[in-house]
């Protein structure tokens, strides 16, 4: 579907109109300025669970919000990245596959699915950012634990391929 124009949006809005969730995974305000922000697609289904997936998030400095992301990017601005690699001077290393970029479309599958849920609960729909870095951001919750934890405050050091590990 071609969004720019007036009958791609009329198609979208109809295919909406049929939907429970609908996904999308560009930089934000994409779909505003193309006249397909949340209300217009909740006036054609009240009921549409949204799902806003982009690198930063919706919300915060514009900067931050509007900037490009990737797998690579989301793993340098979750900390992921530092934690990878042999220790200092040695360059960070990354893992070896798009793991963000699969964790992060897990995450928003989960939340697209609680949203249904309570979209059928509630009987409205409702919009659910999900910002990349966070997410990945969330698998280092006990690195965060053991540093501000007790006798911690040193944080873990790079020991080669292999993530650090945790206690």
């Amino acid at each position: 579907l071609d969004l720019r124009h007036p009958e791609g949006r009329a198609i979208f809005l109809d295919l909406v109109r049929h939907s429970d969730i609908w996904i999308e995974s560009s930089r934000p305000g994409t779909y505003d300025r193309l006249g397909l922000d949340d209300a217009t697609v909740w006036a054609a289904n009240p009921r549409l669970t949204v799902v806003h997936v982009s690198g930063f998030g919706r919300t915060g400095r514009p900067e931050r919000v509007e900037a490009p992301s990737f797998d690579l990017i989301g793993q340098a601005y979750s900390g992921y990245l530092s934690l990878q690699g042999e220790p200092d001077p040695a360059p960070p290393m990354r893992a070896g596959t798009a793991l963000n970029d699969t964790v992060t479309g897990l995450a928003a599958a989960a939340a697209a699915l609680m949203g249904y849920i309570s979209a059928q609960r509630a009987g409205r729909g409702q919009a659910v950012d999900v910002a990349q870095y966070e997410v990945f951001f969330t698998l280092l919750e006990n690195l965060a634990l053991d540093y501000f934890g007790p006798g911690g405050g040193a944080g873990p050091v790079r020991a080669g391929p292999c993530p650090p590990p945790s206690l």
